[in-house]
């Protein structure tokens, strides 16, 4: 363990040594790491060409990534039981992007400008991850130290004239940027004053003259790209037949990377693949071919190509995982560029992450219908699970109505509390094709492709940007204490539960959840009162069937005595109210009003009583004014009359529209 002390120590970091190990690059014969450690190891490999060693004490399993050159590491992979991890020197942005999902404090070098990542957190970004990788290796790449170059031009003292000088016509040269091939390939390649670059005598004149073509005079930002768009348009139907043992060194190449014999397999690989063979592909190849497919070479049309990438996508997926990654990516990219618009399912298998990453913000920030769906939202945001509620045990749904309920007050608050908590949309640069060789001689300058509403991207002026729901800050640790006290507030105001401990929040906060507990208890409350529901239509028979148990109940002497009251009262209601007129008759007729109906109604505009007269006709003195406020609703917009204790009266507002209506009787 001394020795492995020291070459840490070399490193140029202190580590933890509560963990009990140290980091030291070594091969791990028993291969300890797992799949995910795997995949990650297998992509450094591929992309960086860096070896990944592993070493092993106990159950921990370390290795050290360093950058040839380097003195330091800038990455170390960990693998402690069955958690994973990485930990990854970002400089001074470790501390902001230590607060992203899946990424924290170091895992075990002591260094502010370090960072960890759980590699079994579920909210991991892997296209994040991957970015934040690449930042730390081109950070950890060694300075180059330029010489400076002087002149030194002697002064000439003799007055001797300057003569011309015949230079030598050279039998050959080799450009600087050749010598990779050269060295590589020894005599295969041979250069020659008539075509400078130029293969053996039995190279196809195609790729021949598409290796001369290479344009050493574009701008250095874009000379890479550029000719391997020129180049590849040269060769966009070229077609061979040769077969090439050897390995390619290079996992993304364009054509100038790359020897004659591996120019004329990779022609004869596409070529069988236009067919429909789709061969073993070397390293290398399916960057090609995505790269050529990217910028239209050899293609009709953007949809032909689109269609080629999914069958690549569909043959090679089992290759390796990071091959999966990258045609998803590129095929992504592409329909954004060229705004290939996809019906909905097909834009949810294509977009599947991006989508399902951005449903649990859509549903709590936008207006989404559903107490669950903000609660699972909640649930899913927080990597919580449903607690112990005696409420939630019983009811689940009253108990995501509850919570809803909380959440509405956090929304309409002027303090933005649901951006704190959750987050909100923010705008990113971005590189569509990072994964391809890419030029266009004609770029998009602006546009805009919507998926859905979970990313947006636009293209201005050239440069694209991604708008993306993005978390808060704060959000890993406020959303599970806010679920908490919802649980723990909820459990006081019910009176049911045991007591929990209770957790920090801001004021703001306490009192939205006090509120939503309070509207729901109120809600509860009016959803337990007992409803009454009249049915008018059953009324009438209701009142008959209620005057004839009345009159088989009644003796024969109260009957004689009913009917002389009755009598009576008819006599003295005929003395005090007058019949409605003619003109009133017809009026009523208009708004299929009963006679009845037309009476009450007509003694009521004069400011008399009909008690008696509602009482003489075994009338409900209720379902009358309900009656009669129905078929005049259209006419006057409201209810005309209403009942005050036993008495109906006649609502003084429309006393002068009902006149304008019926007449008045003076």
């Amino acid at each position: 363990m001394d020795k492995f002390a020291k070459i840490a120590e070399k490193s140029g970091y202190h580590l933890c040594l509560e963990h009990s190990f140290y980091i030291i690059c070594n091969r791990q014969k028993d291969g300890g790491e797992s799949m995910r450690l795997s995949e990650l190891a297998k992509y450094v490999q591929k992309k960086y060409g860096l070896g990944v060693d592993f070493i092993t004490s106990g159950e921990v399993s370390m290795a050290a990534l360093i950058v040839p050159g380097a003195e330091t590491a800038f990455a170390l992979l960990i693998k402690q039981g069955e958690k994973e991890g990485l930990d990854l020197h970002c400089g001074s942005i470790a501390a902001f992007l230590a607060k992203q999902p899946g990424f924290g404090a170091p895992i075990c070098i002591k260094d502010r400008g370090w960072l960890g990542v759980d590699l079994t957190a579920p909210e991991l970004n892997d296209r994040f991850l991957l970015k934040t990788l690449d930042t730390a290796y081109q950070a950890g790449r060694p300075a180059v130290k330029r010489r400076e170059h002087m002149f030194y031009v002697a002064d000439r003292n003799d007055e001797s004239p300057y003569e011309d000088a015949a230079i030598p016509e050279r039998g050959s040269f080799v450009k600087r940027s050749d010598h990779r091939r050269v060295s590589h390939h020894g005599s295969d390649v041979i250069f020659s004053s008539k075509s400078p670059v130029r293969g053996r005598d039995d190279t196809p004149p195609a790729i021949s003259r598409m290796l001369e073509s290479y344009d050493y005079q574009l701008p250095v930002a874009t000379r890479r790209e550029a000719n391997f768009y020129y180049q590849g348009m040269m060769m966009a139907d070229y077609e061979d037949n040769f077969s090439y043992s050897g390995q390619i060194r290079f996992r993304r190449p364009v054509y100038h990377d790359l020897s004659v014999k591996e120019l004329r397999d990779y022609f004869s690989w596409r070529s069988r693949v236009r067919q429909g063979d789709f061969a073993p592909a070397k390293s290398g190849f399916l960057y090609l071919l995505t790269s050529e497919i990217v910028c239209q070479i050899g293609i009709k049309d953007p949809l032909a190509g689109l269609r080629q990438l999914q069958l690549l996508q569909e043959h090679y997926q089992g290759q390796d995982q990071l091959t999966i990654w990258d045609l998803k990516h590129l095929i992504q990219g592409y329909l954004v560029y060229y705004g290939i618009k996809l019906s909905p399912e097909e834009e949810e298998q294509e977009f599947a992450e991006e989508i399902k990453r951005a449903e649990p913000y859509e549903t709590l920030l936008a207006d989404a219908e559903g107490d669950s769906r903000v609660y699972q939202a909640l649930l899913t945001l927080a990597k919580s699970k449903p607690g112990a509620n005696p409420l939630l045990k019983e009811d689940p749904e009253k108990y995501a109505s509850l919570v809803a309920d909380v959440w509405k007050e956090i929304k309409s608050s002027p303090k933005q509390l649901a951006q704190q908590l959750v987050g909100e949309k923010s705008v990113f640069p971005m590189h569509l094709f990072a994964d391809a060789a890419f030029y266009s001689p004609h770029p998009i300058e602006a546009a805009t492709y919507q998926v859905g509403q979970a990313v947006t991207y636009r293209c201005k002026d050239g440069k694209w940007t991604s708008e993306v729901y993005w978390p808060a800050v704060r959000q890993h640790k406020l959303l599970p204490d806010l679920l908490h006290e919802i649980d723990r507030r909820s459990r006081l105001a019910l009176g049911r539960g045991r007591k929990m401990k209770e957790r920090p929040l801001p004021a703001a906060l306490q009192e939205a959840i006090e509120a939503g507990i309070k509207t729901y208890l109120r809600e509860e409350a009016e959803r337990e009162k007992p409803k009454i529901h009249l049915n008018l239509a059953s009324l009438a028979k209701i009142r008959g069937d209620a005057a004839e148990t009345r009159e088989s109940l009644l003796t024969e002497e109260e009957r004689q005595l009913e009917a002389q009251e009755a009598e009576a009262e008819q006599e003295a209601a005929a003395s005090q109210q007058a019949a409605p007129s003619q003109e009133c008759k017809e009026s009523f007729g208009q708004f299929d009003l009963t006679p009845e109906e037309g009476y009450v109604l007509q003694q009521l505009m004069a400011g008399k009583s009909v008690s008696g007269y509602v009482k003489q006709h075994h009338l409900l003195t209720e379902v009358l004014a309900d009656s009669i406020n129905e078929k005049l609703f259209d006419e006057i917009g409201d209810s005309v009359i209403e009942i005050a204790g036993t008495e109906p009266e006649l609502v003084e507002d429309y006393r002068d529209d009902l006149s304008d209506l019926f007449g008045s009787e003076e």
